[in-house]
């Protein structure tokens, strides 16, 4: 048997989304004859050792399946590290997970990515040209203008006592490159709120009912996750 796949599911607390999906996942999975996940939850904001709430714990006990063990626990960089697929329930929590980690950008997604539909497909698209065109203006201005940043950063941390004049050269440059990447800027911006659309929304401090339809949503993408994996077609960057 080859090496197992690592997934992380994330959200705020580690009480309520994030065990549900994870739990729920290893149970589908299970039934589907495929062990060769680890699964596990993690979050952003925890208290570690905090029990699953009551109703995360009541919904899943309809399913079957028994939280009452999970204790909460507050994901650290060698998790993300070393995780293969990390799925968060939120935009934010996915774009605070690669401020923790840049370099798990192409494995963060929000689990509603695994199966977004068309709307939510043409938003993320957009999004991720407008990534690129973000990424090759700067890398065009620091080709234009690089040496001359690269001069200064050296000069300022040779020369203690001309750092306020560095200072606000560099500062010139950074102004400059703004004004180069606004309009992009701009852009990335105004379509944040329209990723919102891809938030599982959190239940905490609600009635059952309102964990019931949370774990209904949770659900059907770890439906669509499964199948993914299953025929090896996990989403990647730029597929």
């Amino acid at each position: 048997m080859g090496e197992k796949k690592r997934i992380l599911f994330i959200c705020t607390g580690n009480t309520c989304r994030s065990p549900m999906a994870a739990s729920y996942f290893y149970h589908l999975a299970q039934g589907e004859g495929q062990d060769d996940l680890v699964v596990e939850s993690a979050g952003l904001a925890a208290w570690p050792g905090a029990p699953a709430s009551e109703q995360a714990i009541q919904v899943l006990a309809e399913e079957g399946i028994d939280l009452r063990e999970h204790r909460a626990q507050q994901v650290t960089r060698e998790m993300i590290e070393d995780a293969d697929l990390i799925l968060t329930m939120t935009w934010d929590q996915r774009e605070a997970v690669l401020q923790l980690v840049p370099q798990a950008q192409g494995k963060v997604f929000t689990l509603k990515e695994m199966d977004p539909g068309p709307d939510l497909k043409g938003v993320l698209s957009q999004w991720e040209e407008l990534g690129r065109q973000l990424e090759a203006r700067e890398e065009e201005f620091f080709q234009e203008h690089g040496e001359e940043i690269t001069r200064l950063k050296e000069r300022r941390d040779r020369l203690a006592g001309e750092l306020a004049e560095v200072e606000g050269h560099l500062q010139d440059w950074e102004a400059r490159l703004k004004a180069a990447t606004a309009e992009e800027r701009r852009q990335l911006q105004k379509m944040a709120a329209s990723l919102r659309a891809l938030d599982i929304r959190d239940p905490f401090g609600q009635p059952v009912e309102v964990y019931r339809a949370t774990f209904q949503e949770i659900r059907r993408y770890l439906a669509s996750l499964l199948a993914k994996l299953r025929g090896g077609n996990g989403r990647r960057q730029g597929s």
